[in-house]
Order: structure tokens, then sequence, then C-alpha cells
């Protein structure tokens, strides 16, 4: 059954032909009184209560939660799900749906049900894809001077970015293409840099870093600029590296086809 959500009633809404009509009232639309009571029974029922009205209120609100998922999935570049999971996004968007319904939603308060919850979820799905941007950004551009493992930038960068070939012959398929893959990403990095979003003194201070292992000390001296300024320039550099990367589609499928895994540190804890 297609269900569609309905805006819950209370008092103070408006009615369609009036200044600023009323809210329906208990007992003028059987389906808002439905509603109306599986909230209250997630807020104020016994467990069991709770569970049962939560899971019907998620049946009836499932298909607005697939919509919204479907959109910044969208607009983030994401439709394959290859940034988030599909099926992870949808649990992560049932799970605030159940907080905000058990936690913040204001029995006949100033919102309606339906345009509260709706609203809520809009700006936290949204906000769920940018926070897993910048973790993944984070652990693919970590700053070598840093006390971190599994540099993927400067393995990716540093080793692929000569024009020799593939020099293991005895490597299968999978490997030949996963090297070229990695060839090919090292190579759109460094297109990224080149373009106009960098001067040049952002583009050498990050490719020194990254490629030369030219300490940040060394870069200062080069500059006559104190080290910890050549680190802001090259932390700056690194945050418009990553607004380059977040709409470039081919970044990130060259990420898969090169099978290289960015771990969410969440799931590390």
């Amino acid at each position: 059954m297609n269900c569609r959500p309905l805006s819950v009633a209370s008092p103070g809404s408006a009615v369609p032909g009036g200044k600023g009509m009323a809210r329906l009232l208990p007992g003028e639309n059987a389906k808002i009184d439905d509603i109306n009571e599986k909230v209250r029974l997630v807020q104020q029922g016994t467990d069991y209560q709770a569970e049962e009205a939560l899971s019907g209120l998620l049946e009836l609100f499932h298909p607005m939660i697939l919509r919204l998922c479907d959109k910044w999935a969208a607009y983030f570049n994401d439709k394959d799900h290859k940034l988030k999971g599909f099926q992870e996004l949808v649990a992560d968007a049932q799970y605030w749906f159940y907080h905000y319904t058990k936690f913040k939603y204001i029995i006949d308060g100033p919102a309606t049900y339906n345009k509260f919850i709706k609203d809520h979820l809009d700006q936290r799905i949204r906000y769920i894809f940018e926070s897993e941007i910048k973790y993944q950004s984070k652990l693919l551009f970590p700053d070598p001077h840093e006390d971190q493992n599994g540099d993927v930038l400067e393995d990716v960068i540093n080793k692929y970015t000569s024009s020799t070939d593939i020099v293991d012959p005895e490597s299968d398929m999978i490997d030949e293409h996963g090297e070229d893959a990695r060839h090919q990403l090292a190579n759109r990095l460094l297109e990224l840099m080149n373009s106009d979003t960098f001067n040049e003194r952002e583009r050498t201070i990050f490719i020194d870093v990254i490629c030369n292992e030219v300490t940040h000390e060394q870069l200062g001296v080069r500059y006559g600029i104190s080290r910890t300024r050549v680190t802001q320039i090259f932390a700056k550099t690194k945050d418009k590296l990553y607004k380059k990367m977040e709409g470039d589609a081919a970044v990130w499928q060259l990420l898969d086809d090169a099978d290289i895994t960015i771990t969410n540190p969440k799931l590390m804890k």
C-alpha cells in the first residue's frame, strides 16, 4: 500500500481559505488522530506500546524517508551509493526519525508532526552526507607530518604519478586494472591541483610536502615565512582540494576502481 504521510493536527495551525485557520480537532480526521496517538505512545507509552507505535509510524513515513535519502544522494552525486551505502543511510535516517519523535517533537506544540519530522530529517540526512565527505576526505588526505598510518594520498600521488608502465608482469588482470586506476587517480588529483582554484605557492607547497617530503620548516626558509604559516597554507590548500573532490565523480569512481577503501572512523570506536 502506498501511504502518504499526513500532517498531524494540533491547535493553532492554519486552514485553507482563512487568515489563520485552526488545526483539526480530535475526531475530525481518523488518520491524523491515529498518527497523533502513535506519537503520544512513542513518548509516553509502555516499552511495548512505544515499539509498536514507532513501527507503525516508520511504515507510514517510509516513502518520505526514501525520497529524502534519494534527494540528497543525487545532490552529492552518490546515486550509486558508493559514498554512503543506501541501506546504511536509510537505517541512519530511521534512527533519527525515532530520536526526533521520542525526544524532540512537542505534542500540541507550534509545528505539525509531518512538517516537523520532514524538516528535521531533511537537514539531518544532508548533514550525514557532509560529515561522511569530511571524514573520508580527512582520511584520504592526512597531513604526512602528523602521526598517522596509511597515508592514501601520499601512496597514490607519490608512487603513481610517474609515466612509467606498470612493472609487475606477473600481476593478473585485476591487479593491472587496479594499478592503472591508481595512475589515473594520481593524475586526476594533480589535474585538480592545476586548476585556477590554487595559486602557485599553494600548489608548490602541497606537492613538495606530499611528493617530495620537504618539511614545513624547509619551506618556511624558502619562502621567508614561519613554519606555522606554511602549515596554515598547507591546511588551507587541502581544504580547497576537498571541495574540488566532493563534486568530482571521476575521483570517486577511480577510488572504487583502484579498490581503495576509506574507512569511516565513526565505525572504529
